[in-house]
């Protein structure tokens, strides 16, 4: 917080080489990949957010990070599996979802990211995630020619949004 940033590199690595069954060892992992991605050091960072989620294959938050720290690289495809993997592990909310279908979508998957657009209105209909989903959905399936059903989402969303902050 202090941007000692060298200074929390080195802490973080001494924890995590000298304390190597610590219960903080998942966190000083996700913490010591964005000192690096701060530092610039993205390469480093990634190649170490995914030792971790080798490491720690089933904590959620760690392949969650792991999927976010790919994604900032555009690593697209390797981090919508690695949403997948989290969500698989116990990080099942709309957010991860949206993001998984996201990257998929940036990877080309549209199919995928369709389908994942999909279970998230249906698993989180009154989240936040559900407009941007909503509108992402359309959009590829007016990109796939199906104009109707496009335009039919839209206006759903338009009448369910009156009279909302994010009409």
């Amino acid at each position: 917080a202090a941007g000692r940033f060298e200074d929390a590199e080195t802490v973080l690595r001494e924890l995590i080489n000298f304390f190597g069954d610590s219960p903080l060892l998942p966190e000083a992992y996700t913490e010591l990949a964005e000192v690096l991605d701060d530092r610039g050091r993205r390469d480093e960072a990634v190649q170490l957010a995914t030792q971790a989620a080798v490491r720690f294959k089933d904590d959620p938050r760690v392949l969650r990070h792991t999927a976010d720290m790919l994604r900032r690289a555009g690593e697209f495809r390797a981090a919508a599996d690695m949403y997948e993997q989290a969500e698989s592990a116990g990080a099942s909310d709309a957010a991860v979802l949206l993001a998984a279908a996201q990257a998929n979508e940036s990877a080309g998957r549209t199919y995928d990211a369709l389908g994942q657009y999909e279970r998230l209105l249906a698993l989180y209909p009154g989240s936040p995630q559900t407009i941007e989903a909503n509108i992402a959905s359309a959009s590829i399936l007016y990109r796939q020619g199906q104009t109707s059903e496009a335009l039919r989402r839209l206006e759903n969303l338009a009448l369910t949004a009156q009279d909302q902050p994010h009409q």
